[in-house]
């Protein structure tokens, strides 16, 4: 089937970041050792992923969006049988490098999370960070009905996702811009009409709420939410140095007063086969 615009646009981007990598990782590959989780910086959220994904040795995992192969590879060293998927081939090919690079097994594939090329009860964990709000309803839906189907009986799925569930919250803090302008994480304030309008036209990234997550999985046995993130927000604003530090008094608010976790900023949702 012949990608979409917006598809074509996409890959196109994540294509070009393949390339970069891949050439990094030629002109330098020791230092791209994986010797511990790329997501140990947020410790908290780190932690509560691999408690949820379990003891690994062994397991069929599956990794939707594997982008440089990073995750992958720090699961197939910790024992899983590693699968990857991405939408750009530039991308595969750099996670098939560093996977090479540091001598473990992994199988990456050039694959559209809502066709995936794998049989029914594939996998015992399917796993994805930050991929599903790329997605739109539609495809999201499908995604999930996807990993419904390659997930073994009694296999469980894991996102790392983004969530805004506070229109109003939302509005407040679109207010005000964040990064410099020409910068790859600059956004710029809902006030600046025209940049605003650019850089929505220019997304291809959605906000996604704990309902919408939840309700997605319907095909699921049990849909699990944990938030994350009300002070961490600031991150931006203090620097990344603290950004465990408001993590751990995000843990501590969200238990001390639940309605908080309504105004999380991240979530991991876990859906039971």
């Amino acid at each position: 089937m012949k990608p979409s615009g917006s598809e074509s646009k996409q890959q196109q981007r994540w294509n070009i970041k393949g390339r970069q990598f891949l050439d990094a990782l030629r002109e330098n590959p020791e230092s791209f050792i994986v010797d511990a989780s790329p997501y140990s910086n947020r410790r908290i959220i780190n932690r509560d992923l691999m408690q949820l994904l379990g003891p690994l040795q062994g397991r069929r995992v599956l990794e939707l969006g594997c982008g440089r192969g990073r995750f992958a590879v720090f699961l197939a060293r910790s024992g899983a049988e590693t699968t990857g998927v991405d939408v750009g081939p530039d991308l595969v090919a750099a996670a098939r490098e560093l996977a090479r690079i540091n001598q473990v097994e992994c199988r990456f594939e050039q694959a559209n999370v809502t066709d995936l090329p794998f049989e029914a009860d594939a996998f015992d964990l399917v796993v994805g960070i930050a991929i599903l709000h790329h997605l739109s309803d539609r495809d999201l839906l499908k995604a999930l009905q996807e990993t419904h189907r390659v997930l073994e009986k009694g296999g469980i799925a894991v996102f790392l996702e983004p969530v805004e569930n506070s229109r109003a919250f939302n509005l407040i803090q679109n207010l005000f811009p964040i990064g410099r302008e020409g910068n790859d994480n600059y956004r710029p304030s809902i006030l600046q009409r025209k940049k605003w309008l650019a850089y929505i036209q220019a997304a291809d990234d959605r906000a996604l709420t704990n309902r919408e997550l939840t309700s997605a999985g319907a095909q699921f046995e049990k849909v699990t939410v944990r938030a994350y993130g009300f002070l961490a927000r600031l991150t931006r604003l203090v620097g990344g140095k603290h950004r465990d530090s408001l993590e751990s008094i995000d843990a501590t608010l969200f238990r001390a007063f639940p309605p908080l976790r309504h105004l999380c900023r991240d979530v991991l949702v876990a859906y039971y086969k």
